[in-house]
């Protein structure tokens, strides 16, 4: 799995320290439905990053993990996988460093979560199939 950020100057937004957890035997082939979450944990100035129940292709090996940031927006990106005959599902684990903002408008794949606030909680979870 590779990671990556685009941003203007260096000390901006970016991600590392990725990882994943192997294909979920019981929902390979997709039989258990189980609701992807993204969950985010303020640490200091960055957030830990949790995708859970992430349904990809068996055979994700080439998964990418990227972002654009600028101001208080992130923009985090999974790339496509090779389509393969079997789906499953895995937890993805990153950092999104030098978040300092309390609130950030975070898209997901080009689809808008909203804006996840850590004013009142350090914790925060989006539930995807929403």
């Amino acid at each position: 799995m590779v990671v990556g950020c685009s941003s203007s100057e260096s000390s901006d937004i970016f991600i590392g320290r990725q990882s994943n957890s192997e294909c979920d035997r019981s929902t390979r082939g997709l039989d258990a439905k189980k609701t992807p979450v993204l969950k985010l944990t303020r640490d200091g100035d960055n957030i830990r990053a949790e995708l859970q129940n992430y349904e990809v292709y068996c055979i994700y090996d080439d998964l990418k993990v990227t972002c654009e940031a600028e101001d208080k927006f992130i923009n985090i990106k999974l790339s496509d996988l090779e389509p393969t005959d079997c789906k499953c599902r895995i937890n993805i684990y990153f950092t999104i460093y030098n978040a300092m903002e309390n609130s950030y408008q975070l898209t997901l794949n080009g689809k808008l979560l909203g804006v996840i606030s850590f004013q009142e909680s350090q914790v925060v979870q989006v539930d995807l199939d929403n």
